[in-house]
């Protein structure tokens, strides 16, 4: 498993303003994503991702390069996983349950 270091954005919490957040993002080191999870599949589009947290919040900002974008749904839990989309998963403890959160290119979330 692949570990990442996470910063600490001590001027950011869960009330700023997302462009305020993404200014403060914009300073945390990108991480590339290349793992391809689809076999058969050689289409890889280009991944990055800076992840922070607050005092009380985790910030997470993907930038993402690819031929085509799908974004059809925009309904709160909609099936994002038919569009263009990111997943952010997280567990705590070592538990094995975890939070699997998807989103597509107009912000819809998919939580699970």
């Amino acid at each position: 498993m692949k570990h990442s270091e996470v910063a600490f954005l001590e001027n950011c919490s869960c009330n700023a303003a997302i462009n305020e957040v993404s200014f403060f993002m914009g300073s945390v080191a990108q991480q590339t994503l290349n793992n391809v999870l689809w076999f058969g599949c050689a289409y890889q589009p280009e991944v990055n991702f800076s992840i922070a947290y607050g005092a009380d919040c985790i910030f997470v900002k993907y930038y993402v390069s690819e031929r085509f974008v799908r974004a059809a749904n925009g309904a709160k839990n909609a099936a994002v996983y038919e569009d263009s989309c990111v997943n952010f998963f997280i567990s705590f403890d070592n538990d094995k349950r975890y939070y699997n959160f998807k989103f597509n290119s107009i912000g819809t979330a998919l939580i699970g």
